[in-house]
C-alpha cells in the first residue's frame, strides 16, 4: 500500500476515534468551566390543571402570577405530556459586574422566560441561560422571574431511535418534565471564548473529509488545545489553549474558495409533531432568542418565513412583534418566504397557491412597507413542486425558488444545486438548492 494512502487511513481512524472524545471534553470539562461561580436559587411552581388538553385555555403571565406556587426541589417530576407549568424564580443580586451574571434554569422541557409581563427568551434542551441584563430592569436589585414551561421537547413528546434510554423512559412515563438546575451564575469570559472556538472547530472537523489537509489542521489544533487545559484549573489555562484554535480557524482560504454570507434562520413547522397552540408558543421562544442575538452582535442578521406565524405573534406578544418591526426597519431582520404558510404544492389548486402568495404579500407590506415586499418562494421542508409553480411565481412577482427537499430523493440525484427552473408555460425562476 502506498505510504500516502496509509497516512490518510491513519488520519481518518484517529479523527473517528477522537471526535467523540472532543465532544465529551467540551461537555464535561469546558462546559462546567465556563462558570466562575454558581449559587442555587429557590423555585416554586404552579401546575395548570387540565392544561394538557389541547383546547384548554392557557393563563396569561398576569393570571399565573396571581396563583399560589409551591416550592419544588431539583428532580421534581411534572406532567403529563403537553401540560403547562409556571415556575417562579426569586433571589438577590450580589454586587459586581451584572453583564457577567445570568440565571441557568431547566424544566426538562421547552419554556419561555417572562419578565415584567413580557417574554424575553426561550429555553429548551439546547439552551438554559438568560442573562441578568436581558431579564431585569437596569436598576433591579432582586430577581423575580416567571417561566412558562410546556411539557414537550423540541420534537414534540416522542423519543427517537437515537435518543438515550433515559429519554425513552421519561417520555413514555406519566411525568416527563423535570425541575432540574436553577442557579445564579457568573461567567468566565476566557473559558466561554475557548468553548466557542473549541466547539466550532470540532463541529467543523466533523463535516470535513477526514483525509483532507484542513481536517488534519483542525484535528491537531483540537488535540493541542485539549492537552493544554488543566482539568483542575480550566480558567487559568484557557488563554493558552485557545491560541492553536484561533490559529487554525484564522487560516485564509485559497482563491477558489467561495464567499459565504451567513444569515440566521429558525425553521418552525406550523404543523408537525405538536398542535397549533404549541406552534404559537414556539414562535415566541425562537424569535425572542433571535432578538437577543441581534442585541449582542451588531453584525448578526436574521431571516424568518411564514406570514401566519408573524400574525400569531402580533396577537400573542405584541411587545415582541414591535421589537421585530424595529429590526425589520433596520434591515437586520428579513421577513421572507413568499407564502402565508409553507404548504404542500401537490394537493392545493393553482388558485389556492396564488392566494397564499397574495395574502402574504399584502399582510407583510401592510406591516413592514417596502421591507415586506417578497421575491423568494421558500419551501424548505415540504414536498411536491408541480411544473406550474414557476408560472404562478412569476405572475405573483416572485423570481427565486428555494427548497432542500430535492436532496432527499432516494432514487434520482439532482445533478445541480443552482439552476434555472423552467415551467410548462416557459416561465423561468432562479432555483438555488441547499444540499
Amino acid at each position: 500500500m502506498p505510504q500516502e494512502i496509509r497516512k490518510h487511513d491513519t488520519q481518518q481512524h484517529e479523527i473517528s476515534v477522537y471526535l467523540p472524545r472532543f465532544e465529551r471534553f467540551s461537555r464535561e470539562v469546558l462546559g462546567p468551566g465556563q462558570y466562575a461561580s454558581a449559587q442555587p436559587l429557590p423555585v416554586s411552581a404552579w401546575l395548570v390543571e387540565g392544561s394538557e388538553r389541547h383546547d384548554a385555555p392557557l393563563p396569561s403571565s398576569a393570571d399565573a402570577a396571581a396563583q399560589p406556587h409551591r416550592p419544588v426541589e431539583p428532580g421534581w417530576a411534572w406532567g403529563p405530556k403537553w401540560a403547562t407549568c409556571w415556575f417562579r424564580v426569586v433571589g438577590e443580586l450580589p454586587p459586581g459586574d451584572r453583564d457577567r451574571l445570568a440565571i441557568r434554569f431547566s424544566s426538562g422541557t421547552e419554556a419561555t422566560v417572562w419578565s415584567n409581563g413580557a417574554p424575553v427568551r426561550g429555553l429548551d434542551v439546547n439552551r438554559d441561560e438568560v442573562s441578568i441584563r436581558e431579564a431585569l430592569a437596569p436598576d433591579g436589585a432582586s430577581i423575580d422571574l416567571r417561566v412558562e414551561a410546556s411539557c414537550n421537547h423540541p420534537w414534540g413528546v416522542v423519543a427517537f431511535d437515537w435518543d438515550h434510554a433515559e429519554d425513552h423512559r421519561r417520555w413514555t412515563g406519566p411525568t416527563p418534565g423535570r425541575r432540574e438546575h436553577c442557579e445564579l451564575v457568573r461567567s468566565d469570559d476566557g473559558v466561554r471564548a475557548l468553548l466557542r472556538a473549541y466547539d466550532f472547530a470540532r463541529l467543523l472537523l466533523g463535516e470535513l473529509a477526514p483525509a483532507s489537509p484542513r481536517a488534519a489542521q483542525l484535528y491537531h489544533a483540537l488535540t493541542l488545545a485539549t492537552e493544554l487545559i488543566d482539568d483542575t484549573d480550566v480558567s487559568r489555562t484557557a488563554g493558552r489553549a485557545i491560541e492553536p484554535l484561533h490559529a487554525a480557524l484564522a487560516v485564509e482560504p485559497d482563491g477558489a474558495a467561495p464567499i459565504v454570507h451567513a444569515v440566521g434562520h429558525a425553521h418552525i413547522d406550523t404543523a408537525w409533531l405538536w398542535t397549533i397552540r404549541e406552534t404559537r408558543r414556539k414562535v415566541i421562544r425562537s424569535w425572542t432568542n433571535a432578538l437577543r442575538l441581534l442585541e449582542r452582535n451588531d453584525a448578526f442578521t436574521f431571516a424568518c418565513s411564514q406570514t401566519q406565524q408573524y400574525a400569531w405573534l402580533k396577537d400573542d406578544a405584541p411587545a415582541v412583534f414591535e421589537q421585530i418591526s424595529a429590526r425589520v426597519g433596520e434591515g437586520r431582520w428579513e421577513p421572507f418566504g413568499g407564502m402565508w404558510v409553507e404548504p404542500d404544492c401537490s394537493v392545493p389548486s393553482g388558485e389556492a397557491l396564488i392566494r397564499q402568495v397574495l395574502h402574504a404579500d399584502r399582510w407583510w407590506r401592510a406591516q413592514f412597507a417596502d421591507r415586506g415586499a417578497q421575491r423568494v418562494l421558500f419551501l424548505p421542508d415540504t414536498f411536491g413542486f408541480p411544473a406550474t409553480l414557476p408560472g404562478i411565481m412569476r405572475a405573483c412577482g416572485l423570481d427565486t425558488f428555494i427548497t432542500n427537499k430535492l436532496s432527499w430523493n432516494q432514487f434520482n440525484t439532482m445533478p445541480d444545486t443552482d439552476f434555472v427552473w423552467r415551467g410548462i408555460d416557459g416561465s423561468e425562476v432562479l432555483a438555488p438548492q441547499p444540499p
